[in-house]
């Protein structure tokens, strides 16, 4: 085992962290690339690597977002509608990220979320390796799983 790599390694485990405030500035489209085909390396049950990336670009689009989310909860729709008295009303729950990644599970088995959810680790400790410290600079990384919720 080299110690260097070792030590970096564990830096960037132990110094990435979830934050909630995002730099204005976006990603290049090839700093963005790169992560996402890092994270396709993470490891997978039978190497299904059961994901999809999609990529929203722009903090305004996420705002749009945001509100559109926010009165489907408040509505009392899906299976967070709970949490709904707990949202203030001028929370963007992107944070005003300026870029969204959405790891999707392509399969509905939990297999297929549970192997995403490697790919996020290994987006977010190659994002940290790359200087963006707890993807605090310029984006957010969210997991999402397509099994079916019933009302």
């Amino acid at each position: 085992m080299h110690a260097q790599t070792s030590t970096e390694l564990l830096n960037a485990i132990y110094g990435r962290r979830a934050v909630r405030k995002y730099a204005a500035d976006q990603l290049s489209q090839s700093e963005l690339e790169r992560l996402i085909v890092i994270a396709t390396q993470a490891p997978s049950a039978m190497n299904l690597q059961p994901w999809a990336f999609a990529v929203v670009w722009g903090a305004d689009r996420l705002k749009e977002y945001s509100e559109c989310a926010k009165s489907y909860l408040l509505a009392g729709s899906g299976p967070l509608a709970e949490h709904a008295g707990t949202l203030a009303p001028d929370v963007n729950i992107f944070h005003n990220a300026p870029v969204l990644v959405v790891i999707c599970a392509t399969g509905d088995d939990e297999q297929a979320a549970e192997d995403c959810c490697l790919a996020a680790q290994t987006f977010m400790l190659a994002a940290f390796w790359f200087g963006l410290r707890n993807l605090s600079d310029r984006l957010l990384a969210a997991v999402a799983s397509p099994r079916r919720h019933q009302a």
